[in-house]
């Protein structure tokens, strides 16, 4: 059985099972994985702050959130491109390019906040405890959006949860 953490190299077209390098170190890469989880839960807090407060009041969630990402619109970059439709018309679109994760961020709450796209009527939040997953409500092909749950799974636990306790 091959030792952990082993590495692939090529060498002449073959590929060679090589030693972990001398310089991985297990605390190191443990101190590593636990930052990487602190900053992902405090991503996903501003997250779940950000978005909350747009669901409660967009307008103070657009004077609160638009200062603080200000210093990320330059990170956003547009490209104009043309469509061509199928009845042969042309249109004026763009290409949205994003240099990093904040500017990815600002971007996703700037369309949340865009009165005219819309995409604030659709934000919502899982109802299951367990889950609290943030998601955009759709329109199935027949009656109204589900915007209680975000999958059909969370919705079936969240009954079966429901009628036990119910009896």
């Amino acid at each position: 059985m091959p030792p952990d953490m082993d590495s692939w190299a090529t060498e002449s077209g073959k590929a060679l099972l090589t030693p972990t390098p001398p310089d991985w170190n297990k605390d190191k890469a443990a101190a590593a994985l636990e930052q990487f989880q602190t900053a992902r839960s405090e991503v996903r807090e501003l997250w779940n702050t950000a978005l909350s407060s747009i669901l409660r009041d967009r307008a103070a969630a657009a004077a609160t959130w638009l200062t603080q990402a200000e210093s990320n619109f330059k990170k956003v970059w547009t490209l104009p491109s043309i469509g061509h439709q199928q009845n042969g018309a042309l249109s004026l679109d763009y290409d949205v390019i994003l240099s990093d994760a904040a500017a990815f961020n600002t971007f996703v709450f700037l369309l949340l906040l865009d009165e005219s796209r819309g995409f604030w009527r659709d934000l919502c939040r899982c109802k299951l405890q367990d889950c609290q997953r943030w998601f955009l409500a759709r329109k199935p092909p027949t009656g109204r959006p589900r915007r209680d749950y975000h999958s059909e799974e969370c919705m079936l636990k969240s009954h079966a949860q429901g009628s036990t306790q119910r009896a």
